[in-house]
């Protein structure tokens, strides 16, 4: 069944937040949910956009572009369900935030990521993301979009 890359709609919200909760559970990772309940009570909040991946009329998986100022903007909460995982849908919900931030004009997309995550390390790198700095607990990429 094909996957279908679309911008998330207001009736998506309930299941756009149940998949994010589902996502801060997975990763288990407390230090990348601060302030986390107050986000999913106000989706799509903060964020410029939020893109779904639907399949079979099941969103499955999303991520988020959030403005960070100086035409810089941040890469969100990538996730998919086991189901999506290894048949692409990642890397084109991750191919159309890249599109989306050059549509909005941003120059420079930045997020940050677990090192243990290396098949997301990846797929950002091979979308063009640069490491700017890794630690044992975070890994901060970017991609320069425009100079």
């Amino acid at each position: 069944m094909a996957v279908t890359i679309r911008a998330m709609t207001t009736a998506d919200a309930p299941a756009v937040t149940a998949l994010f909760r589902e996502y801060e559970q997975w990763l288990d990772a407390k230090q990348c949910f601060a302030d986390f309940n107050t986000e999913m009570a106000d989706l799509p909040g903060a964020y410029a956009v939020i893109l779904v991946a639907e399949r079979g009329g099941k969103i499955d998986g999303a991520v988020a572009l959030k403005d960070q100022g100086n035409a810089a903007c941040e890469m969100k909460r990538l996730y998919c369900r086991e189901a999506l995982r290894g048949h692409g849908a990642g890397e084109a919900l991750a191919r159309a935030l890249v599109a989306a931030a050059r549509e909005r004009k941003f120059r420079t997309i930045v997020l940050d990521t677990l090192p243990r995550l290396s098949a997301a390390i990846g797929l950002y790198n091979k979308l063009g993301f640069l490491t700017e700095t890794s630690t044992p607990t975070n890994v901060r990429m970017s991609l320069r979009l425009a100079e």
